[in-house]
């Protein structure tokens, strides 16, 4: 019997994702962020990490305005999402960011 393997990766949705790294990031009182609004998103990024102890800013994906006000992450905020979950090791390889 000659049946391919097809090999069907799992969604999982991007705030169980968010969930995923903040467990792991609150060891080193860390914890990640979604922007909320236009503003936040022309500062920060869509996504930024946050260190608790201070208050401040560790990490963001800052992206070049283009005068889009929507709050949706683009494609390289996802990206850099699951390059982040991948360095955690919170995403098998097995598993996909799930469309919105």
């Amino acid at each position: 019997m000659d049946a391919k393997k097809t090999t069907k990766k799992v969604p999982v949705t991007r705030r169980a994702l968010i969930a995923r790294i903040n467990r792991k990031l609150a060891y080193a009182r860390k914890k990640l962020c979604a922007s909320r609004s236009p503003v936040q998103l022309e500062c920060m990024g869509a996504y930024f990490i946050l260190n608790t102890d201070k208050n401040e800013v560790v990490d963001s994906v800052n992206e070049p305005s283009h005068g889009d006000k929507s709050i949706k992450p683009s494609e390289r905020a996802k990206d850099w999402l699951l390059a982040l979950a991948r360095e955690l090791n919170v995403m098998g390889e097995w598993e996909r960011l799930a469309e919105e």
